[in-house]
């Protein structure tokens, strides 16, 4: 057998190894490391090398002109004049490529363009100086680091092409091709220790008053290792007494001109630029506004919207206490109604009431708001105060929650849980509609705000009462970087009053949007009818009283209410089989008797015995008359009016259990409320009679 051939192997392709991962950090960039050493060593010799890149000889106002040509928004964009002078007098290099100044300060009024010259210079420095490079951008926060300036450097670089090309975008941080990187921090980072930056970008550091704020400025002092390491700082104005690090720095960088410890020198004619040599720092302190947009409708706006302290402060660019007024004389005066005075009860608006509960010594304020004429409208108010040797009682308070559930329509209440939770528990289950509302820093901004807001804008109608104006006119606004709060000026100035409108108003706001008030006008025309926003509103309801019997009837006083008149026959059998029962018994008007009384009608007396009785209308009730010399002991229905007595406390119990059960309106109207609130009781000494003898 012939050897069969074999067919060749066909060759396997050849595997071309992949290269492995490389572990570790990554091989450093030669070529950057070899610039920089060459660069070091022109320095030592007292040269500077030519560089072959295009950004590296640029001054700060050529790189704006060539390459930062449009805006964050993407539109046109190039420096004032006055903006010109400041930076190209700020960033002058010496022959050796140092700068004068190791600290730069620009301040001016708000919306001046800070953000856009503190972004752009961070983008010529990252682009320009000794790369690789660090450069931080600080802020109150992280979030305010990058949402302002840091988003103002993407937004430069991502707008103009020549700069988008070498740079990368992270989420915080942005790295250029010359190993520059731009981080976004907070002010209480931690890992900044140990860095070589060369630029520190501090936005509004006016907000910088925690220790760990402070501690991090400390870190990030400069880095003398190389040529030039600097700090930015962009901000407006702060608070006396809280921003201590800005104070600092503006005492140490402004002239006399502009505060009389300052120790700078001022250098410039016309603009407020100031130069201390000692301390390596430039300053721009401005209270002008330069720009365009900066119109004089525009401020008159704003000196509208903003308390006067707050206008200062952002738009003159000027320091302020942390402590200002809230509302001024001339603002309460412009939202007093001589004519407007506290409601009475049965009124018909609904009210929304504000606690604050005074701590230890303090007062304590209860008022209510409803809305009258279009606007919030202060309703009443009370306020408590304590004495020498006692403390507000809060069974007062809670007693007169009670009373204005009673006498009026309270809609919403809202307390502080942390100054009468247990209270608040104890009213929810009596049926008030009370709310906890903590007063924390939000809700004291809320709170405020709202009110300031009405009576800036002359949208609250106040009646005139002293202790109210005396609480409003106290309070002071105290700010922070967390918010601004209400607060008093001295321990011994009182603003209870204030707190609690302020409650009250949030609570009306917040009301639902689909409300509508149940009733805004009830009278009663001379016929005795009641009219609801002219209206009758007991025709066609048979068996019912004159009074409002329209929906959510329970909410109404029982004085305006229409009352039940149906019997009880009626109500256990139905009106057709009690008319036939009535009529069996010879009660009916007509018709003939039963088989029970052999067809004939009973006596006129038998029939009034045996015919149930309508019940009166529980308003209509006459006030009952004490025993002469008898009772002590009086009890007044809240419901219907009705006066009862007793000489015992067992006896005037019977007396309001039988009343209960002779008058079903007012056992339904007991129906979710206390005894006590059904019940008013009083001791009653009557006079005893003098009865004389009969002589005849």
């Amino acid at each position: 057998m012939p050897d069969e051939s074999i067919a060749p192997q066909q060759k396997s392709r050849l595997r071309i190894k992949k290269p492995k991962k490389r572990r570790g950090t990554p091989r450093p960039n030669l070529a950057i490391i070899n610039a920089r050493r060459r660069q070091e060593a022109a320095e030592r010799r007292g040269a500077l090398l030519p560089s072959d890149d295009p950004f590296a000889p640029l001054g700060i106002i050529d790189f704006f002109d060539r390459f930062i040509t449009k805006n964050e928004a993407g539109q046109s964009f190039s420096l004032v004049a006055y903006q010109r002078e400041i930076l190209d007098r700020a960033f002058t290099f010496d022959a050796k490529g140092k700068l004068a100044y190791t600290s730069y300060i620009y301040s001016e009024p708000k919306k001046s363009g800070k953000t856009a010259v503190s972004a752009g210079v961070a983008t010529w420095w990252a682009y320009t100086q000794e790369a690789p490079n660090q450069i931080f951008i600080v802020a109150n926060d992280l979030d305010q680091a990058q949402s302002v300036t840091f988003q103002t450097i993407c937004g430069l670089i991502t707008r103009n092409p020549l700069l988008a090309t070498r740079a990368k975008i992270f989420k915080s941080e942005i790295r250029l091709d010359n190993g520059t990187v731009i981080r976004a921090i907070a002010n209480d980072f931690a890992g900044a220790a140990g860095s070589r930056h060369g630029l520190v970008v501090h936005d509004e550091i006016w907000g910088s008053t925690s220790e760990a704020s402070q501690r991090l400025f400390d870190e990030l002092t400069r880095v003398p290792t190389r040529r030039n390491s600097i700090r930015f700082i962009s901000t407006y104005a702060g608070y006396v007494g809280e921003s201590e690090l800005l104070w600092r720095l503006y005492l140490e960088g402004v002239g006399p001109e502009e505060h009389p410890d300052g120790k700078g020198t001022r250098v410039h004619p016309e603009l407020p630029i100031y130069e201390n040599r000692e301390s390596r720092m430039f300053t721009y302190w401005s209270h002008i506004p330069r720009m365009e947009w900066q119109t004089a409708e525009y401020y008159a706006e704003q000196r509208r919207t903003l308390r006067p302290a707050q206008f200062l402060r952002l738009h003159e660019n000027r320091w302020t206490s942390s402590e200002t007024r809230f509302i001024t004389e001339e603002m309460y005066e412009a939202c007093l109604d001589r004519e407007h005075q506290p409601i009475l009860p049965n009124h018909p608006s609904q009210l929304y009431v504000g606690v604050d509960i005074g701590i230890k010594h303090d007062s304590s304020a209860v008022v209510a708001v409803m809305h009258e004429q279009g606007k919030p409208a202060v309703a009443l108010h009370r306020i408590w105060k304590p004495t020498s040797e006692e403390t507000v009682r809060l069974e007062d308070i809670v007693e007169y929650l009670l009373e204005l559930k009673r006498l009026y329509r309270v809609k919403a209440i809202v307390a502080d849980p942390n100054q009468m939770l247990g209270v608040i528990q104890r009213l929810k289950e009596k049926g008030l509609p009370i709310q906890e509302y903590p007063q924390t820093t939000g809700n004291l901004t809320q709170g405020g705000q709202a009110l300031f807001d009405l009576i800036r804008d002359k949208n609250l109608r106040l009646y005139q009462n002293a202790e109210l104006r005396e609480h409003l006119i106290n309070a002071v606004v105290v700010e922070s970087p967390r918010g601004w709060r209400l607060a008093k000026d001295k321990a011994s100035k009182k603003i209870d009053a204030a707190v609690a409108l302020a409650m009250a108003l949030v609570a009306l706001q917040e009301r639902p949007e689909n409300f509508k008030p149940i009733t805004w006008s009830i009278t009663r025309n001379t016929a005795g009818e009641i009219l609801l926003d002219g209206q009758r509103v007991t025709e066609g309801r048979r068996g019912m009283s004159e009074g409002y019997s329209g929906p959510n009837a329970e909410y109404v006083h029982p004085h305006e209410r229409a009352v039940d008149m149906t019997s009880e026959a009626d109500r256990r059998m139905g009106s057709g089989k009690a008319r036939r029962w009535r009529e069996a018994w010879g009660g009916g008007d007509s018709g003939p008797g039963s088989a029970r009384s052999g067809g004939q009608r009973l006596p006129s007396e038998t029939r009034a015995a045996l015919t149930p009785k309508a019940a009166a209308p529980p308003i209509e009730s006459p006030p009952a008359q004490p025993p002469a010399g008898s009772a002590d002991l009086q009890s007044t229905c809240q419901a219907c009016s009705k006066t009862m007595f007793g000489t015992s406390l067992p006896e005037l119990e019977a007396v309001e259990a039988r009343h209960l059960i002779d008058s079903k309106p007012c056992k339904t109207w007991q129906v979710g409320r206390a005894h006590s609130e059904t019940f008013k009781r009083a001791r009653r000494t009557a006079p005893k009679t003098n009865t004389k003898p009969d002589l005849t």
